[in-house]
C-alpha cells in the first residue's frame, strides 16, 4: 500500500500543542511551529489539526489560528474541533483547510454530515470515531472522550457511511498517548467497509505501521510518539 499516509496529529488547546494519556492529564509541548516545520521537512503526508476543547467548552473555532498554520504548510490540512454548522466548514475551507473533521456535533445533528457531504463533497469530510471497549464491545464517545454515546462503534460507522462520510478516523481512547502499540482488536473495521480508514492510538514504530497496512488502513494519526521524540516521520516513512 504505497499511499499509506503518516499524519502528525496536532491536538491544540488555547493555541498550545498538548497531549494526554487516554485523553486525560494533558501535557503541554513547546515549539508548535518548529515542530510543524520539522514534521513537514520529514515529508509528513498531511497534518491533522484538532482543537480538543472547542466542542467540550462550546468555544468558537479560532479561524485566524487555523489560517496561520495553513499558511505555514504545503501539504493537506485536516481541521477538527468545534465544527457545528455548514458555515463553520465553509469558513475553514476559506482559511486553508483541505478536509474537515466532525465528531461531537453529529450526536445532536447527524444530518450535518449528510448536508456537508452533499455541499462540499464526501471526499472532504471526515469523522472521528473516538472509541473505548466496554464489556468487550467498542462504543463511541465524543467531547474528547468524555461523553459516552452508548452507540456501538460498528453501528456508528454504518450510520455515518449512510450519511455520506468520505473517511473515518478511528481513535482508540484506551491506547491514546500510551505509545505501546496499536489496539489489534480494533483493526478489523477497515476491512469491512468501502471507505478510507485512519487509525490513531499508540502508534510508535514501523511495526505498528505495517500492522495497520495489513488491516487495510490508509494512514496513521501520530502524536505522542513524535512529540516525545520516540520516533520521527522520516523513520516511519522508511
Amino acid at each position: 500500500m504505497a499511499n499509506f499516509r503518516i499524519i502528525p496529529r496536532l491536538e491544540i488547546k488555547s493555541k498550545s500543542l498538548i497531549k494526554g494519556m487516554r485523553m486525560e492529564g494533558l501535557k503541554k509541548f513547546d515549539n508548535l511551529f518548529k515542530r510543524i516545520d520539522n514534521y513537514q521537512k520529514d515529508n509528513a503526508d498531511e497534518f491533522f489539526y484538532d482543537d480538543i476543547v472547542a466542542s467540550l467548552y462550546s468555544r468558537e473555532i479560532d479561524f485566524n489560528f487555523v489560517k496561520r498554520i495553513a499558511n505555514l504548510i504545503n501539504i493537506p490540512l485536516t481541521v477538527g474541533g468545534g465544527v457545528r454548522a455548514l458555515k463553520d466548514i465553509e469558513k475553514l475551507f476559506n482559511v486553508g483547510a483541505d478536509k474537515i473533521s466532525i465528531n461531537s456535533a453529529l450526536f445532536n445533528r447527524p444530518k450535518l454530515l449528510e448536508q456537508a457531504s452533499i455541499r462540499f463533497g464526501s471526499q472532504s469530510i471526515l469523522i472521528q470515531a473516538q472509541t473505548k471497549k466496554i464489556n468487550n464491545q467498542y462504543y463511541v464517545f465524543y467531547n474528547s472522550g468524555r461523553e459516552y454515546s452508548q452507540i456501538l462503534l460498528n453501528d456508528w460507522i454504518k450510520r455515518t457511511i449512510d450519511l455520506g462520510v468520505g473517511e473515518i478516523a478511528i481513535i482508540s481512547i484506551d491506547f491514546d498517548g500510551m505509545t505501546n502499540g496499536v489496539d489489534i482488536q480494533l483493526l478489523n473495521y477497515a476491512d469491512l467497509y468501502n471507505v478510507s480508514f485512519l487509525y490513531g492510538g499508540g502508534v510508535v514504530n514501523k511495526e505498528d505501521i505495517n500492522i495497520l497496512k495489513k488491516f487495510n488502513f490508509q494512514g496513521a494519526l501520530i502524536s505522542a510518539a513524535l512529540h516525545k521524540n520516540f520516533t520521527t516521520v522520516k523513520k516511519l516513512k522508511k
